[in-house]
């Protein structure tokens, strides 16, 4: 079975961002973002996404608070907390 060079492997990560997402609904809103009610356009599959405020968090001085909480939900993996599956 031939290869084609072009297209790429399962193993290889595609390039995810907002636009592969349609929003749906407002779920909530917190201190320095909201969440929303997305669908993923490519496979149809639902998602929550938590849009911060780069604003907020930059006046606020909650880069590391930020970035701790992104760091900890990729490597958490517990049926009852939320997954972290993207990030842009």
């Amino acid at each position: 079975m031939s290869h084609n060079s072009n297209t790429p492997s399962q193993t290889e990560e595609q390039k995810v961002g907002p636009a592969e997402f349609m929003p749906l609904k407002l779920l909530g809103s917190g201190s320095f973002g909201e969440v929303y009610l997305v669908r993923e356009v490519r496979t149809q599959e639902l998602y929550a996404m938590k849009v911060l405020s780069k604003q907020r968090i930059l006046g606020q001085n909650l880069v590391r608070y930020a970035k701790t909480e992104r760091d900890v939900l990729s490597y958490t993996k517990h049926p009852f907390i939320v997954s972290l599956n993207f990030a842009f």
